[in-house]
């Protein structure tokens, strides 16, 4: 399989073929990633590449990172490094090595494949990723799915709610057009002009679209694979409207996402995961446009589907709803918060740890639920709790006994509604890390 277009004259040096796959944002990114990163295929191939001792930073099948490190500007601003608490000074100093690995790596023959939704975000210093690439890989093809507007804007107000980066300065009207719209043509015009419209591939994120209505068999098409590859998987599956309201909740008046430690991405991912346990309706708040400047909205459709070949506006199937503001989505949560408690309830499992590990996480969790931390007007929001500054000596070896009181001090009958939904909320918190922590040490 051989790409032409971008092929340069031949230097005498044998290089790879590449693949971007680009996303855009929640159109099935995770899904292709954990198919086709676990697939036996060697044509092409996933590439897997990570740092020395940074054995968790991009050794996962998004290269969204590893491209972030590579061409992220400022680079300690991008989101997930943020978490990790990592200066600028490691970084570039990684951002060094790794473009060493890349262009080693490039030496080699056949097609590889990437796949990073970020490369279709405003972040990146697109003109350095271009010249970079260019310049490693013999040609390039760039893969990209579009979603249409109104559905996109539900997708990212999602993403950016499970990511924790959402806080009090997002818009009053949470589904406010201008915060959430695409922009289809400053997301997707550079990769024309950078590596020629015939080697940019753009489909439309619609199951008509789609070989067999798959988004799986379709890229595998695109991409010349002839495997075999699941039917209908799925991965990163949406949240509740439910789950999105309780979430909203703990990001504005808790204390935010996990961050500023190593272990932050792993955990937030955990208590993400909680989330989609709490089952209800379909996530379709009312998204605004009335404050949108409407033409230039309209005139980037209309770029989009000339240049797909058609039509993806869904403008006019926006969804009634009565959650508009900030917080009539915090009271849906607060309404909400029975169907957490017993996740919760669920959830409280350390089996993978052994019989004293799980005495000492236990008590951390009854100790939490017993204080008055991460309770409004009590707690400060933005003080980063860890497990180590609640631990308390284990007074019971009756695991049992410690799990029941754990379940009766749930209830909080001394607490009001909305203080109760936050002190639930945060204790979900303080459980993902405490089940999540890879070490399996308490610590």
């Amino acid at each position: 399989m051989h790409f032409e277009g971008t092929r340069r004259v031949s230097t005498g040096t044998q290089l790879m073929d590449a693949i971007f796959h680009i996303g855009m944002h929640k159109t099935a990114s995770s899904t292709i990633q954990h198919v086709f990163s676990t697939a036996e295929m060697e044509h092409p191939k996933y590439v897997k590449l990570k740092a020395s001792g940074e054995s968790n930073m991009f050794g996962t099948a998004n290269h969204s990172g590893l491209l972030g490190a590579l061409f992220h500007e400022p680079i300690e601003k991008y989101h997930s490094f943020k978490r990790r608490n990592l200066s600028r000074e490691q970084l570039v100093q990684i951002r060094s090595q790794m473009k060493d690995t890349l262009r080693e790596y490039a030496q080699g023959d056949g097609v590889c494949l990437f796949s990073a939704e970020y490369l279709s975000g405003t972040g990146i210093d697109f003109d350095a990723f271009a010249e970079f690439v260019s310049d490693c890989f013999d040609s390039v093809r760039i893969i990209g799915y579009v979603r249409s507007p109104v559905s996109y804007m539900h997708a990212r107000f999602q993403q950016v709610l499970k990511a924790g980066t959402m806080t009090e300065r997002s818009p009053e009207n949470v589904m406010d057009a201008r915060e959430w719209q695409p922009k289809y043509r400053k997301m997707f015009e550079r990769f024309d002009l950078a590596f020629g419209r015939e080697n940019v591939t753009l489909k439309p994120f619609l199951p008509e679209h789609l070989l067999n209505r798959d988004i799986i068999a379709d890229f595998a098409q695109e991409i010349g694979y002839r495997g075999a590859v699941p039917e209908n998987a799925e991965v990163n599956t949406s949240l509740s409207l439910e789950a999105a309201a309780l979430l909203y909740l703990q990001r504005t008046r808790g204390s935010g996402g996990h961050s500023g430690y190593p272990q932050a991405n792993n955990h937030n991912s955990y208590f993400v995961e909680m989330m989609r346990k709490v089952k209800g309706n379909k996530l379709k708040l009312a998204v605004d446009l009335r404050r949108a400047k409407m033409e230039n909205l309209r005139k980037d459709v209309q770029w989009m589907e000339e240049r797909l070949g058609v039509s993806i506006d869904d403008t006019q199937e926006i969804a009634a709803s009565d959650l508009r503001t900030k917080d009539e989505l915090r009271e849906y949560g607060v309404q909400s918060i029975d169907s957490w408690q017993e996740v919760l309830v669920e959830s409280v499992d350390f089996s993978s740890f052994n019989p004293s590990q799980r005495l000492k996480k236990l008590s951390v969790l009854k100790t939490f639920i017993e204080s008055d931390e991460i309770i409004p007007d009590v707690y400060k929001p933005g003080r980063k709790i860890r497990p180590k500054d609640l631990r308390a000596p284990v007074t019971t070896e009756d695991e049992s006994a410690l799990k029941q009181d754990i379940m009766s001090a749930l209830n909080l009958p001394n607490l009001g509604p909305r203080d109760r939904a936050i002190k639930l909320l945060e204790t979900g918190k303080l459980l993902s890390e405490l089940v999540s922590d890879q070490r399996r040490q308490f610590t």
